[in-house]
């Protein structure tokens, strides 16, 4: 979903409900949109980000970036937990199924990579 030229993600999953953004800043921004107000920044990305998606327990969330990695981050404590070189190219697109077994991205250059999930992350 895209908010105005940015990429949002949305946790239905849990109460309160978070809005996550990814930003140009190396940065996920997660908002609270109850309050009106971010509640709280993701750092630690080492290039810009295009793409954000939560994973459907809402647990977990996925960012892709500029250099084509994803980062999955415990969407609680925002530890990035996980990072996978996915892509050569820029990451403009992740989406989880409903069920949560895997994750797809997608990339500048038109290229969809399928990558299984579990609570650990992606095999």
């Amino acid at each position: 979903m895209w908010l105005n030229g940015r990429p949002v993600a949305t946790d239905q999953s849990t109460l309160p409900f978070y809005v996550a953004t990814a930003s140009a800043d190396q940065t996920v921004r997660i908002w609270q949109p109850e309050i009106g107000r971010m509640v709280r920044i993701v750092r630690n990305h080492e290039t810009d980000l295009f793409t954000v998606a939560y994973h459907p327990s809402g647990n977990w969330l996925a960012s892709g970036a500029e250099d084509g990695t994803v980062r999955y981050i415990d969407a609680q404590t925002d530890k990035i937990l996980q990072e996978k070189k996915a892509h050569d190219d820029w990451i403009y697109a992740l989406a989880f199924p409903t069920d949560g077994t895997f994750m797809a991205s997608g990339d500048w250059s038109g290229k969809v990579v399928f990558q299984r999930f579990n609570e650990k992350g992606i095999d």
